[in-house]
């Protein structure tokens, strides 16, 4: 028997022009759908150019004041550059669809066309809720839309960190009152400082929080630490998100220097419930009303600017149930709006790797008739938090 045929047109096939239009089908909602995404610090990582195995963001610490003068030929000493190097590996998404080589017999068909967006809409979504996910249990302050003192607290005394899961607190609640919040190291001085955690025990004799993942620099912790812990224990359709709370995201930020994005804002990102609560607030108005003087300063995604932060609407936000705040469920009562300044989060840069439609060889998915191909997306990502004091995550129940 002579060898099978293998010239039907297949997608691996088609010419680069319709290429180009598919891909521009693919990355209109892949681009317009990264909002979480753009608040991070970006790490170029391109396997073309020989990109290796590990990506590095650069964790930046604010230096402390000088409390004394030059004097006359004496520079005085030189001070540290605070920075810490976080490092991670690369993980490859994507995923795929398979279609019918017939599309080739079309110069443009319109149904792969809605394909390339469906796909870019998935790729997306996919790095947001990783991103989503990594923020909300590693690379933020916990609060509460109500503010109840009963389940935030900030400013608590570190009195030691025996190891790398083990904190001891001033807190004298009751056994396991803190279990599934989340805590914070708030102290610019501390080793521990800018690192969150999800609390997996508390036990009221010696106030000890455990965590459920190590904590970075623990062995360099000092006593004089203090860290911010919270809690969604109790938050339901009556405790909704106010601008009021957002002053005390601000403010937070604030009193930690954090630095801001251009235009000396903070953004805040959250999703259409809580969006719709906020529409109702007082404020809302005067939030709707402060926009920039451009449309080339606004922000993608931006619904207005209240008390130095812009407010961005996502599909996406980190919900849970009020039970815990540590893990992320689609159907969750208790949503969240991130508050975020610079270099909170690190991610690795979509754009510097080309990012693009993959189309599948026919050979490969019907070595027999050639009838079937794939097309889909693949990106080598990673999300990483870099200073969680850069960050507060609010925690708010939600009306409908």
């Amino acid at each position: 028997m002579g060898a099978l045929t293998t010239n039907i047109t297949t997608l691996a096939d088609i010419s680069n022009g319709i290429k180009i239009l598919y891909n521009k089908d693919f990355l209109t909602p892949f681009k317009e759908t990264l909002v979480w995404y753009d608040l991070g610090q970006k790490a170029s990582y391109n396997l073309a150019q020989g990109a290796g195995g590990t990506v590095e963001w650069t964790r930046f610490l604010k230096l402390p004041e000088i409390t004394s003068k030059l004097t006359e030929s004496d520079p005085g000493s030189s001070d540290a550059w605070k920075v810490d190097i976080i490092q991670a590996s690369p993980e490859e998404w994507g995923n795929y669809v398979l279609v019918s080589s017939h599309y080739k017999f079309v110069t443009i068909d319109k149904k792969l066309r809605e394909l390339s967006a469906l796909l870019g809409d998935q790729g997306a979504r996919s790095l947001e809720l990783q991103f989503i996910k990594q923020w909300s249990l590693y690379g933020s302050i916990p609060m509460r839309s109500d503010g109840d003192p009963a389940y935030e607290k900030h400013g608590v005394a570190v009195t030691d960190v025996a190891d790398s899961t083990s904190i001891t607190t001033s807190l004298t609640d009751a056994n396991d009152y803190w279990n599934l919040g989340r805590v914070c190291f708030t102290n610019p001085t501390d080793g521990c400082y800018g690192t969150s955690r999800d609390i997996s025990d508390f036990a009221s004799s010696g106030g000890d929080i455990t965590v459920g993942t190590a904590l970075l620099n623990y062995a360099s912790a000092s006593s004089s630490g203090t860290v911010s812990i919270a809690t969604p224990a109790g938050l339901d359709s009556t405790k909704i998100m106010t601008l009021q709370a957002g002053k005390r995201a601000v403010r937070m930020l604030r009193k930690q220097d954090v630095p801001t994005y251009k235009g000396g804002y903070y953004q805040a990102v959250t999703d259409d419930d809580v969006l719709y609560d906020l529409s109702n607030d007082e404020y809302w108005k005067e939030l709707q009303a402060n926009h920039a003087s451009s449309p080339q300063e606004v922000f993608k995604g931006e619904v207005g600017r209240f008390w130095g932060a812009v407010y961005k609407r996502s599909s996406k936000s980190f919900k849970c149930a009020p039970s815990t705040g540590t893990t992320y469920s689609d159907t969750g009562t208790v949503h969240s709006v991130g508050f975020f300044g610079k270099n909170c989060m690190g991610v690795i840069d979509c754009a510097g790797q080309g990012m693009h439609i993959v189309y599948g060889s026919a050979d490969r998915v019907d070595p027999y008739l050639n009838m079937a191909s794939s097309i889909g997306w693949k990106i080598m990502w990673q999300v990483k938090a870099l200073n969680a004091a850069a960050s507060v995550q609010m925690f708010t129940g939600v009306s409908v």
